[in-house]
């Protein structure tokens, strides 16, 4: 799009053992979906944005999945490490309304983005 605001497609994976329904119990919360990235303050290597999303949610335990939308958004950063490499920092809130409910999750992730 433009060196300040990008389009990307969005598949999260994810799953864990479920304390509360026993021993052997894992849970799984998928989603799939796009997010818009806008990163307004460039402080020459160090860049700040804000990000948010949409697309479906996919959430239960093994052999019983809901699905419903998926709504997205947080804060980013990245410091440039050459002009084709970044180091990235990402904290954000994700909400998926399942027939049974809502099922929230916080993410906090880091990594490289290679342009």
């Amino acid at each position: 799009m433009t060196r300040h605001l990008g389009l990307l497609a969005d598949l999260g994976l994810s799953g864990g053992d479920d304390c509360c329904a026993g021993p052997g119990v894992s849970l799984s919360r998928h989603s799939l979906g796009a997010e818009l990235e806008a990163m307004p303050v460039d402080l020459g290597p160090l860049h700040l944005g804000v990000f948010a999303g949409g697309g479906v949610g996919i959430a239960g335990p093994t052999g019983i999945k809901q699905q419903g939308p998926l709504a997205s958004g947080g804060a980013l950063l990245e410091l440039d490490v050459t002009s084709h490499m970044a180091l990235t920092m990402r904290g954000g809130v994700s909400g998926a309304h399942l027939d049974s409910g809502w099922s929230m999750a916080e993410t906090l992730t880091g990594g490289v983005a290679i342009y």
